[in-house]
């Protein structure tokens, strides 16, 4: 599995750079975010998978993400920003980026209705986001399963009663089991997403734990 962070996270990329060596983890690759050009020069050879944007800004975010040799650039609209993805996605194939959505309260509550959307686009991709699916659904293998040929990347905060977007290290993760179990062999970037309240710790751990949970669910699969 591929783990990346988003950059809203590090105030300063280069003592993350050398967290990465203390914890001997070399499987990370930056997630670009809410940050300038510029910082790449800080980045000390992570690789810059994606960058998370508003619509609104739409041309520089794929105008960057094609200067970087970005995978993907995604976006999670709100209710009526929908009506630009057609042009986004014009621009994205002149330019040849990859554009891809995020399931939200407003966009993809379920996996019916975002498959609909998905079907709707040409080229359009898909980034998953857990927690937002377990919110509105008592199961979110139906996303994996219905949307798995559409999906690049997955964002794998967690939950726990009521509580969202919790690092995974701190969430009740026992409903992302077989979801993660399908996912694992697809050399797509995980985003262990968490907000300011966190820190690059909680990252580490919940790597860690995510990689524990897999070896025990390969074991009770074969079992």
């Amino acid at each position: 599995m591929r783990f990346l962070i988003s950059t809203k996270l590090i105030k300063d990329i280069e003592n993350f750079s050398k967290a990465l060596k203390r914890y001997n983890i070399k499987n990370i690759e930056l997630h670009y975010k809410d940050s300038k050009q510029k910082d790449v020069k800080k980045t000390h050879g992570l690789s810059i998978i994606s960058i998370k944007g508003d619509a609104k800004n739409y041309k520089y975010l794929l105008f960057l993400a094609q200067s970087l040799g970005c995978e993907y650039v995604y976006f999670s609209f709100k209710r009526g920003e929908l009506k630009k993805l057609r042009t986004i996605l014009n621009e994205s194939e002149k330019l040849k980026v990859t554009v891809a959505i995020e399931n939200n309260e407003y966009i993809g509550r379920t996996a019916s209705e975002m498959y609909t959307v998905l079907k709707s686009f040409d080229n359009l991709k898909f980034v998953f986001n857990t927690a937002n699916a377990k919110k509105y659904n008592k199961s979110i293998t139906g996303f994996v399963k219905m949307l798995k040929d559409y999906i690049v990347g997955v964002n794998i905060s967690d939950s726990y009663k009521g509580i969202s977007n919790l690092p995974y290290s701190l969430g009740k993760t026992k409903y992302m089991d077989d979801a993660l179990f399908e996912l694992k062999d697809m050399n797509i970037p995980f985003m262990v997403d968490l907000n300011e309240r966190y820190g690059i710790d909680d990252f580490f751990i919940s790597i860690e734990k995510i990689n524990q949970r897999l070896k025990r669910l390969r074991v009770e699969k074969v079992r």
